[in-house]
């Protein structure tokens, strides 16, 4: 429950706290360890800086697997919801440099069609 406030996620992430994970999830574990250590994956995607922290450690793929081995809906539910916010961030990411660039080509189009405005005068 202390990975739900933000400063204790980046102290967690601070004592590599996500390799611990990893390294213990692809073990055999049972679901109520798998569930714990996914809600704690789950936390992290609140924040985008550490869920992108998250990614370098190939997460998905260990998730994925203990996806299609679960029988408990617990786990299966705390792993779609990671996934989920997951991909939100992702989009959000895309959807930010979308607009950036998109910005700098306008930028670049005016840019332009003021220059052949000024030649033309």
């Amino acid at each position: 429950m202390m990975l739900r406030i933000d400063e204790y996620r980046h102290a967690f992430v601070n004592v590599d706290g996500i390799s611990m994970i990893i390294q213990v999830l692809p073990g055999k574990v049972g679901f109520q360890i798998q569930y714990q250590l996914t809600f704690c994956l789950w936390c992290m995607t609140f924040n985008p800086e550490l869920a992108e922290k998250m990614n370098k450690y190939n997460v998905i793929p260990i998730l994925a697997d203990i996806l299609g081995e679960s029988v408990k809906e617990k786990v299966t539910r705390i792993i779609l919801a990671t996934f989920r916010f997951t991909i939100k961030l992702e989009r959000r990411a895309r959807s930010q440099s979308v607009k950036t660039s998109s910005d700098k080509i306008s930028q670049v189009l005016l840019d332009v069609n003021y220059e052949e405005e000024s030649e033309l005068s």
